[in-house]
């Protein structure tokens, strides 16, 4: 699947890091705890479930994916494969699971202020 994305500036990159490590809670300034997000964020953006899933009921090669109901809730789906690689501190399956942050419907004041970063 492809998508066509607007260019994001360093500024702007910089800016989303300090909102999600807000959003988080995150004090260290140099390191950010993907798998505690991921564990996390249904109770940071309630219209947000993640589950980890046998890697056969994720077809082909795609890693993770983001699974929208059309009624604001999404669910994050990751292999689990890609689940234990980012626990053991692989660097890539951390940023598969992060990438699959996507938009929920806003519900509060902080969901509306997060939907532009996620």
């Amino acid at each position: 699947m492809d998508y066509k994305t607007k260019p994001t500036s360093r500024e702007e990159l910089r800016g989303i890091a300090r909102f999600i490590r807000k959003l988080f809670k995150c004090k260290n300034k140099y390191r950010f705890d993907v798998m505690d997000a991921f564990e996390r964020i249904p109770s940071v953006i309630p219209a947000v479930t993640c589950l980890v899933v046998e890697d056969d009921e994720i077809e082909g090669d795609i890693p993770a994916r983001c699974v929208p109901d059309f009624e604001g809730h999404y669910t994050i789906e990751v292999k689990s494969s890609i689940y234990d690689g980012a626990a053991e501190g692989i660097g890539g399956y951390r940023a598969h699971i992060l990438h699959n942050y996507r938009k929920p419907e806003p519900k509060t004041p902080l969901e509306r202020r997060a939907r532009q970063w996620f």
